[in-house]
């Protein structure tokens, strides 16, 4: 039966629900079978693939739209999970060969650049090490992809390249 008002919909949905115990049980005994189990996750499964691209796309909107309260929740994760944010942390460091550069070579830099961010060409306060093209983006964790940044640049870049970022 097809109703336009989702409110009548469930209202009807409701009502065959309560008046048909017998259709409930059977139901439960086949969700429960193992072939019934299997179809329920067969189906989850495709439900679950069909509506990705949608609750990516919410997702990153409300990301968007709540940068404080995702870094919130970021900075609230990492507190009750701190052991474990920095063991996955140090097998993707490990995993990507670890860095080819040390302490010296980021203050030579530093003194190359002349303690100016190489975005924007302001004196440095902070200095952080920036990726030009970034590690998640298969940027290689060395000195030849590493400029010094200021901490504003560097957190307004992000994950994006260059171009992506400047123009």
């Amino acid at each position: 039966m097809a109703y336009a008002d989702p409110a009548k919909r469930r209202a009807y949905e409701a009502k065959r629900y309560r008046e048909n115990p017998e259709r409930r049980a059977a139901i439960k005994r086949y969700l429960s079978s193992a072939k019934g189990l299997a179809t329920k996750k067969a189906c989850d499964a495709r439900l679950y693939q069909a509506q990705k691209p949608k609750r990516l796309m919410a997702m990153r909107a409300w990301v968007k739209a709540n940068p404080e309260r995702r870094r919130e929740i970021a900075r609230a994760y990492y507190r009750r999970n701190k052991s474990k944010v920095q063991e996955t942390n140090k097998r993707c460091r490990l995993l990507r060969g670890g860095a080819d550069y040390t302490v010296t070579d980021l203050a030579a830099l530093i003194e190359a650049q002349r303690n100016r961010c190489w975005y924007c060409g302001e004196e440095m306060e902070s200095p952080t090490k920036e990726h030009v093209v970034p590690v998640c983006r298969g940027g290689p964790d060395s000195l030849t992809n590493l400029v010094m940044a200021c901490r504003p640049c560097n957190e307004r870049k992000g994950r994006k390249l260059p171009e992506e970022w400047l123009f």
